[in-house]
């Protein structure tokens, strides 16, 4: 869980429409690059809408084989667009996600 100390200090650094409360310690070795792809793409979400989207923590349950889950906290203003996109940006990463514990595992 080395890289997992180097992807919180280069996300703090570098995302800035990011608010990041979430300690990435949990997270597995194998999910980081997957996680830095993640959070780029939501920074350029935020970007793109001028928002600042919040980490609130990061859960790795044994049980889903150590996958990461986001908490975030987004704006309450109701854009239909951002929501969809944000879904389909969370249901990509979901199989983003999958596919890195499959790489691992095989």
């Amino acid at each position: 869980m080395q890289l997992a100390k180097h992807l919180q200090n280069y996300a703090e650094a570098t995302y800035n429409s990011l608010l990041i409360h979430a300690e990435f310690s949990t997270l597995q070795d194998r999910y980081v690059f997957t996680s830095n792809r993640l959070l780029r793409e939501l920074n350029t979400l935020a970007i793109k809408y001028d928002i600042q989207i919040e980490i609130i923590n990061i859960e790795c349950a044994t049980s889903d084989f150590g996958i990461p889950r986001f908490i975030l906290l987004t704006p309450t203003h109701r854009n239909a667009q951002f929501n969809a996109e944000l879904e389909v940006f969370i249901e990509k990463y979901h199989v983003e996600f999958i596919a890195a514990f499959v790489k691992s595992y095989f």
